[in-house]
């Protein structure tokens, strides 16, 4: 069961103590960003960027200056110039990539780490009830509903926040005049 299902079921186990105008729409809408997001896929993307800077790694290195050709005179002088350019705009390109991938990965360790604290913080908030008697058991519950509204709130922004970072660190500066023209 989710995160998000845990706590929805405990809800569910407490409704008789939290009231009949209990919106579960509500309750929810502050976990949707959290539970929507695919932490494994995500870590498969920073992955995927990882290997393919790496594979342009390698085309970098077989585009480097030497004699590929066997050609001598203008021919071969012309061909040599020709891989270097390509060999360099595959070393900028293999640059920017790797970039994208080390900020993915720093991304991906901090919603796993959002993540994290806020599955520890739902785990709290859906631990068993002591039966002390009703009005502790009504306050218990408010409390715990307040503490997982604001584990969801506060993830969901940590995500909101991580997500609109990367997107910023992904734009370049052609990207901005473009947008800024819109």
């Amino acid at each position: 069961m989710s995160v998000l299902g845990e706590f929805l079921a405990a809800v569910d186990r407490w409704h008789d103590h939290l009231g009949p105008d209990i919106d579960l729409d509500e309750l929810e809408a502050p976990h949707r960003a959290v539970a929507d997001l695919d932490l494994e896929a995500f870590g498969r993307h920073a992955d995927h960027l990882r290997a393919t800077a790496d594979a342009l790694d390698d085309a970098a290195q077989a585009l480097a200056p030497g004699d590929h050709t066997g050609w001598d005179g203008a021919g071969g002088d012309g061909l040599a110039d020709a891989t270097r350019a390509i060999g360099d705009d595959v070393t900028e390109l293999r640059d920017i990539l790797a970039e994208h991938a080390r900020t993915t990965a720093t991304a991906h360790d901090t919603l796993d780490r959002i993540l994290r604290d806020y599955r520890a913080a739902i785990a709290d908030a859906t631990a068993p009830v002591p039966a002390t008697g009703t009005d502790a058991v009504r306050a218990e519950v408010a409390t715990r509903v307040e503490l997982a509204t604001a584990a969801g709130t506060a993830a969901a922004q940590g995500v909101d926040d991580t997500m609109t970072a990367l997107a910023d660190e992904y734009r370049s500066a052609g990207e901005l005049v473009l947008a800024g023209e819109r």
